[in-house]
């Protein structure tokens, strides 16, 4: 197995394909390390220092991918691109290779390169039993079927959303709609900021629309984008801007 390093969105850009090709070969991928998510962040949001994406390679076939960046001047670190705004960070690697491609990754910065490595899934190869726990991820396994969901949500919620939907059915019409990118993105911005001017606040996504809207197209074309509206009263009232 050996590592070789990409140091630019054009050559992170031309290998778009062959990582791709990777992220559907890894049952553990999230959107968060796909070329779809990483490229438009390093586009807009990277902050400056060197991106080290590594590609590793076991007999010519590419077995894992390494997105990192090193950051600072008198100490400097590693870090995952996507830092900051991404559920989570990782190496992403074939079954079985997490392991050894963490450690080659790992292995290529010195001892006087610190490690700032955040929001770790888990199942990560890169976890070695010395972390911290950080954000707290809730999971909720859906089941195939849409009859089944009842029996694995909370009853208190089942009745609060129950409730919720009477009360709006009483007094208003609703409906729910796919958005597209072009026209819901724009209404997640609106509503998003409308949200948090009540806290007076920005909000989260306030200087990261321009991302957000690339990263949000691609997710489309791949099919990993969930836009959805509610209308109430033939008025956008409510966006959820999610990833499958």
């Amino acid at each position: 197995m050996k590592a070789q390093w990409l140091s630019s969105i054009e050559e992170m850009e031309q290998f778009r394909g062959e990582w791709t090709a990777l992220w559907n070969s890894c049952p553990q991928a999230t959107p968060f390390q796909s070329p779809e998510w990483l490229i438009p962040w390093t586009r807009h949001v990277f902050a400056g220092g060197e991106i080290r994406v590594g590609t590793i390679c076991e007999g010519g076939r590419l077995v894992g991918l390494a997105p990192f960046f090193v950051y600072g001047t008198d100490r400097r670190f590693l870090a995952f691109l996507g830092a900051g705004i991404s559920e989570y960070g990782d190496v992403i690697a074939l079954p079985g290779y997490e392991r050894r491609c963490a450690e080659l990754a790992l292995g290529a910065f010195g001892p006087e390169i610190g490690l700032d490595l955040t929001e770790i899934p888990a199942w990560s190869g890169v976890l070695t039993g010395k972390e911290e726990r950080c954000s707290v991820c809730p999971v909720l396994k859906l089941p195939v079927r849409d009859d089944l969901v009842d029996g694995i949500v909370d009853p208190k919620l089942r009745i609060d959303l129950r409730r919720a939907r009477n009360r709006l059915e009483k007094q208003h019409e609703f409906e729910f709609t796919a958005l597209s990118v072009e026209g819901g993105m724009p209404e997640l911005f609106r509503l998003h900021a409308a949200r948090w001017a009540v806290s007076g606040e920005p909000g989260v996504l306030k200087g990261l629309e321009s991302f957000h809207c690339e990263a949000a197209r691609q997710l489309a074309a791949r099919g990993l984008l969930r836009l959805y509206g509610l209308r109430v009263d033939g008025v956008l009232a409510a966006i959820i801007y999610g990833f499958a």
